[in-house]
């Protein structure tokens, strides 16, 4: 904040305001407010996140009439999270996929990636390659097997 980095942010200051700010993200249950929804965990450099957010809004709502969004975050670490949803309308294959590849895009070409702290999981499974090299995915499959020789956990899941 010194440097003129972080423009707003808030500090807790004791263990009491470290757990009231938990408290109150817990408690912001965006699902009853706008309804079906997208989330993103996306990791990124941190000189490129308002750049991120701001192409990236300006991206969904000029691709996807109506489609809002909003980002927040633990962001001094790199992670970003994004919602992205369309007021009174649910969010069908069409636009989720559109959704999917403005976001992923985004990170590809910001150099993040595309989970910062939630794992790949099965829905960003096809996503992978917009943040691992094919090198670094052979790797993960010669780690994979290496630790799981019979092919035990998770089998299928991601590589």
């Amino acid at each position: 904040m010194d440097s003129g980095l972080v423009a707003d942010a808030t500090l807790a200051q004791s263990l009491a305001q470290v757990q009231h700010l938990w408290a109150a993200r817990e408690a912001a249950e965006l699902g009853k407010a706008i309804g079906p929804r997208s989330n993103y965990d996306i990791g990124l450099p941190l000189a490129r996140m308002d750049e991120f957010a701001s192409i990236c809004k300006a991206t969904l709502s000029a691709e996807i009439p109506g489609c809002e969004s909003i980002y927040f975050g633990h962001i001094a670490d790199g992670n970003l999270h994004l919602v992205a949803w369309m007021p009174g309308q649910s969010l069908e294959t069409q636009p989720k996929c559109t959704i999917d590849r403005i976001v992923y895009g985004l990170v590809r070409k910001m150099d993040g990636s595309i989970s910062a702290e939630h794992g790949i999981g099965t829905s960003k499974k096809q996503w992978l390659g917009h943040a691992r090299s094919e090198q670094e995915i052979a790797l993960m499959r010669k780690l994979k097997a290496a630790l799981d020789p019979d092919n035990l956990l998770n089998p299928g899941k991601i590589l």
